[in-house]
């Protein structure tokens, strides 16, 4: 399989943020660009920013062996997604927490989503820079 690169300005489309699945698979292939899905079998792999505010159940705690847990959950509309985090003080951590205190690792309703805390810290490449941090935490009851 041939690998294809955008390489042009995303000119005459709206901000990839605000455009549907459909619109910007639609848009690449209109530019003849290669779309390939990466399955992820029935759960949908997605960003924490997705789960702000937003109930969920966590079906699945799976602790990764790189320093990150991945987390199966359940929404309210039924749907299935995952996402990842390897915060050392925020998702991460309370849910390896909760899994420590309480021995269990499914069933664990998020009631408020998850919360996001920003900040900046120094940039690694250029310590006398700042840069932007974010910090997602669960903002269940």
């Amino acid at each position: 399989m041939s690998e294809a690169v955008a390489v042009q300005p995303l000119e005459g489309i709206k901000s990839i943020d605000t455009m549907t699945a459909e619109e910007y698979n639609a848009w690449l292939n209109s530019e003849g660009v290669e779309v390939v899905a990466i399955q992820t079998g029935e759960w949908n792999l997605i960003e924490k920013s997705e789960l702000v505010g937003t109930y969920f159940v966590i079906a699945k705690v799976t602790e990764q062996s790189e320093g990150y847990v991945t987390l199966n959950c359940y929404l309210r509309d039924g749907s299935k997604v995952v996402f990842n985090d390897g915060s050392s003080t925020g998702v991460k951590k309370q849910v390896l927490d909760y899994v420590a205190k309480t021995g269990r690792s499914t069933g664990i309703a998020v009631t408020k989503g998850l919360r996001v805390s920003e900040y900046e810290v120094p940039d690694p490449k250029n310590p006398d820079k700042m840069m932007s941090a974010k910090t997602y935490y669960l903002a269940g009851e």
